[in-house]
């Protein structure tokens, strides 16, 4: 049978239950093992809390930030409205078209650079917030992301020795399964039939139960390692 080993390669894991054992079948997607992850939930409490102090004080800055402005346009408004009144009046002193020109300008300047830097705030608060909420997402993937799963139809071979609760190291091999959809046949190719990648059929087994197989040659007897001492295709 085509074998496979399975390891769990996450950090600071432990496993939570072993659902199978030798010799039990499984279907491909079938959860075989389930396990706890450390993650700091500590830093997740903290981001949430965070997300919760930013959006309350966001709030209180720009309503601040607003009335700010709101007052400048106010002020200037007020100031442009009594220099006019004044100069109708009579008690303008000659020559201040060029000064007031100036004044307004100013003050057109010092409102622009209020609207700026409350757009500013705003997108500088978003992009915090938008950064704590990714982080969340990846501890909570983290979180969820704990079983591993059957590769393809097969049956179990070998479960380690490892007992509910106890730390699972990544270089550690946990399962190791056979596939019962895929087998892997070497036949004797004296003369050279066998080409690499052809498809072809085979009829193997006992001569009251023999079995028909379909498949691709993935090692011609040509680029098979010496060590095998006859010559062989692997299908």
């Amino acid at each position: 049978p085509q074998e496979v080993e399975l390891y769990w390669e996450k950090e600071n894991s432990y496993l939570r239950e072993m659902l199978v054992e030798p010799e039990m079948y499984v279907k491909k997607g079938d959860v075989l093992a389930v396990f706890d992850t450390d993650v700091d939930l500590v830093r997740m409490e903290e981001l949430q809390l965070g997300i919760e102090h930013l959006l309350t004080s966001a709030e209180i800055e720009k309503a601040d930030r607003l009335l700010a402005i709101q007052e400048q346009k106010e002020k200037f408004a007020e100031a442009k409205q009594k220099r006019d009144e004044r100069r109708e009046q009579g008690y303008a002193k000659e020559n201040t078209a060029e000064l007031d020109s100036y004044s307004d300008a100013v003050a057109d300047l010092r409102l622009q650079r209020m609207q700026l830097e409350y757009e500013e705030f705003l997108y500088q608060t978003e992009w915090q917030i938008s950064r704590m909420q990714k982080e969340i997402a990846q501890l909570q993937e983290e979180m969820s992301d704990n079983k591993l799963i059957a590769p393809f139809d097969g049956v179990i071979e070998l479960t380690a020795a490892i007992q509910p609760g106890e730390r699972v190291l990544p270089d550690k091999m946990l399962i190791s399964m056979g596939a019962t959809d895929k087998l892997l046949l070497a036949a004797k190719d004296m003369s050279d039939y066998f080409q690499y990648n052809m498809d072809v059929i085979i009829e193997c087994g006992k001569e009251s139960d023999r079995q028909t197989y379909k498949g691709k040659v993935v090692a011609a007897s040509n680029i098979l390692p010496a060590k095998y001492g006859e010559k062989l295709a692997l299908v």
